[in-house]
């Protein structure tokens, strides 16, 4: 099994195939299939006739969630911006 960095992910464009995002999340093809036919897949889908697609941007943040505390600091920052001093 291959784990996938964040930077493979993200060279992979805007989206992917089912075997691709399968790989990622470390789940066979067949299962991958399985698990969007049953509504269990833990992204968005992308349908298209009979070509499916993942977001890439959805396995990033399946995979690497943002930190609480990073957002929390964000938030802190924009609170901040446009207060008359």
């Amino acid at each position: 099994m291959t784990t996938w960095s964040r930077e493979e992910i993200e060279a992979l464009g805007p989206t992917t195939t089912v075997e691709t995002a399968a790989s990622v999340i470390g789940v066979s093809r067949w299962l991958g299939y399985q698990l969007i036919k049953r509504g269990q897949w833990p992204t968005r889908v992308l349908s298209m006739g009979r070509v499916i697609k993942i977001p890439t941007h959805d396995l990033i943040t399946l995979l690497y969630p943002p930190s609480p505390h990073v957002a929390g600091d964000l938030a802190a920052t924009s609170e901040g911006k446009g207060s008359a001093a």
